[in-house]
């Protein structure tokens, strides 16, 4: 019974059905994982303009007043952060 049944049609499509559903999870999973990472590229190149754009704002504001604008400690650790990245 158990050789009929793993010989017959019906076995045989069940067995397609896992298979296609598996090779479909893993489409998803790989188009999931393209779109997420161009997300995140996208992000991290949106950070890297704003940080670029901040220093260079505060270092004109420090050229500009010389020593009366105190030094932003949190700004250097956001070029720190940046700079790992």
């Amino acid at each position: 019974m158990l050789y009929n049944y793993l010989s017959s049609a019906q076995f045989s499509q069940k067995v397609r059905t896992m298979l296609e559903a598996f090779e479909s999870m893993r489409n998803d999973l790989e188009a999931e994982k393209r779109a997420m990472q161009k997300i995140w590229s996208k992000r991290q190149t949106q950070i890297e303009r704003v940080t670029t754009s901040m220093t260079s704002v505060v270092g004109e504001l420090q050229g500009i007043a010389h020593e009366a604008i105190p030094q932003l400690e949190s700004l250097e650790m956001l070029e720190a952060i940046t700079d790992e990245d």
